[in-house]
């Protein structure tokens, strides 16, 4: 039996999915990368382990009597502090190069 039928067959006992149909595709596309900042892959990784906690909790979670709790709202909001935080400095940045362009203390003194 192959690997992955073995992987859908436990998936579908455990009632993660329904198992009627696996598709794979080995595709290549060339295509621009926009790239994420942190905060936002934070908020992401969040999001996809606490729905698949969420979805497997059941077996994980069997006979333990611990709960769960999704923490995506307080992602989301840490996310958002993070974000603010690095615009901030980069303003402050913008700011600092903005005072050095016009001192003009890289030029050397002309002459003697």
């Amino acid at each position: 039996m192959p690997k992955r039928a073995g992987s859908v067959a436990l998936a579908f006992e455990h009632k993660v999915t329904r198992g009627r149909k696996l598709r794979t595709d080995g595709t290549v596309v060339e295509t621009n990368i926009s790239h994420r900042r942190d905060s936002a892959l934070l908020n992401d990784g969040v999001r996809v382990l606490g729905r698949l906690v969420g979805k497997a909790k059941e077996v994980l979670l069997e006979g333990t009597g611990e709960s769960f709790r999704k923490r995506t709202r307080s992602a989301k909001r840490l996310a958002r502090r993070i974000e603010q935080g690095a615009s901030r400095r980069a303003e402050e940045a913008k700011e600092a190069l903005k005072g050095a362009s016009t001192s003009g203390w890289w030029k050397s003194p002309g002459p003697a």
